[in-house]
């Protein structure tokens, strides 16, 4: 069997415990290095020696070593740690299970990994910790995080690095699944929030930006929270210094512009904010594709048709309220995701309450059929609340077989 291999040499006797070369051949793939990156930094903040980073060619005759190694024979989120002699071997059937098994190995140093950060311990370790043999693989192909946007508490005030620290510590916990719901309901306080936009084809361009679009916002201190829980307030009247935290009355998402308060202002406001949403994503998502993380994104049904939607729906000879506009509205939305900021899966959305199953129905009819026209390289799925699986069945029987349900 020939494996792809980096080394990561650390002297392992007690009497020279924090003498550690890591070696790393340059042609390992990004994720094999950052996993010895990530050996080497941890090691540090549990020993106080750092560990320098030398091409394996140096490595001449030494034997005490860890060895990182790619084993096609284990499964692709399989990772090993095993010891022998004065080598320890973190394996992984892929380059993200390197990077899991190099993750567990930290966890032996004491480390712990929460969304909101890494719990370090205070004292130091006398010696590193001996790992005889431990294999881990993952119950569930896919796991991972929803983080639910339309509170100030969640990600409507994350910013793009906010957004990849997230990234970075679901990688550290073995995730490897963004979920994102995205409301369109055409209602002043709720939205359209700006993460799925909604219009036609004709309207993106080849970059993924758009030309047209109605207002959308994410959650702002200047907009009604609808369910009754907040009210718009200045920021300059919070208590106990927090006025300070805040460079303005008003705040919200980092992509708002400066007059996008409680929504945008302007048709050209309006689209501004949606390209910028749009890269945000993109950064986001590439970063999650690249720890091996997948991605899903999507809005509710029925589908809420903006108004500039509509009109631009008249404007190429086509009745809103016919099954070929949403169709055409899908295509749209789909096109412009796969140029902006490409996914894994589409997923739509049942209410919060029981589905009207045949507007349902219509709504993954029409979006199935747009994924084919449009060729759009993720998959569709179906999400929502509980009330939702108890229609299971019938969308069974109904819909293609080739929609994941959840």
């Amino acid at each position: 069997m020939r494996r792809v291999v980096a080394f990561l040499a650390a002297i392992t006797t007690v009497s020279n415990l924090f003498a550690h070369t890591v070696e790393c051949p340059p042609n390992a793939s990004a994720n094999v290095r950052l996993a010895a990156k990530e050996l080497r930094r941890y090691v540090y903040l549990r020993t106080g020696d750092l560990i320098a980073i030398a091409d394996r060619s140096d490595r001449a005759d030494r034997t005490d070593r860890i060895v990182l190694a790619v084993d096609p024979a284990m499964g692709a989120q399989e990772y090993r740690l095993k010891t022998t002699g004065a080598f320890l071997e973190i394996a992984g059937g892929s380059d993200v299970a390197v990077l899991y098994g190099a993750y567990r190995y930290i966890e032996h140093l004491g480390v712990r990994f929460q969304i909101d950060g890494d719990v370090i311990p205070d004292e130091r370790l006398k010696e590193l910790p001996v790992v005889a043999d431990e294999t881990g693989k993952p119950l569930f192909e896919l796991r991972g995080l929803q983080p639910f946007h339309d509170f100030p508490e969640g990600p409507d005030w994350w910013t793009t690095d906010d957004w990849l620290a997230v990234v970075a510590q679901c990688a550290k916990m073995r995730m490897n699944f963004i979920g994102i719901h995205t409301y369109p309901f055409h209602n002043k306080d709720l939205g359209p929030e700006p993460a799925v936009w909604v219009g036609i084809p004709e309207d993106v361009n080849p970059d993924g930006t758009v030309k047209t679009s109605d207002y959308a916002s994410w959650y702002t201190t200047a907009k009604h929270q609808p369910y009754g829980c907040y009210k718009p307030g200045k920021t300059a009247d919070y208590s106990f210094g927090a006025a300070e935290v805040f460079p303005a009355d008003d705040y919200g998402p980092e992509v708002n512009g400066p007059n996008d308060f409680p929504m945008p202002k302007t048709p050209e406001a309006n689209v501004a904010l949606i390209n910028r949403t749009g890269a945000m994503l993109k950064t986001v998502f590439d970063e999650a594709h690249r720890r091996g993380m997948k991605i899903a994104l999507g809005t509710e049904s029925p589908l809420d048709i903006p108004d500039v939607a509509k009109a631009r729906l008249k404007d190429t000879g086509m009745n809103p309220d016919d099954p070929a506009a949403l169709q055409k509205l899908y295509a749209g939305m789909f096109t412009r995701i796969q140029r902006a900021c490409p996914i894994d899966y589409y997923w739509i959305w049942g209410h919060e309450g029981e589905i009207d199953q045949k507007r349902f129905v219509a709504n993954m009819q029409a979006a199935h059929a747009a994924l084919r026209e449009t060729k759009a390289p993720f998959g569709l799925g179906i999400c929502g609340w509980g009330w939702i699986t108890g229609n299971f069945p019938a969308l069974h029987k109904t819909l293609p077989e080739d929609l994941v349900f959840s």
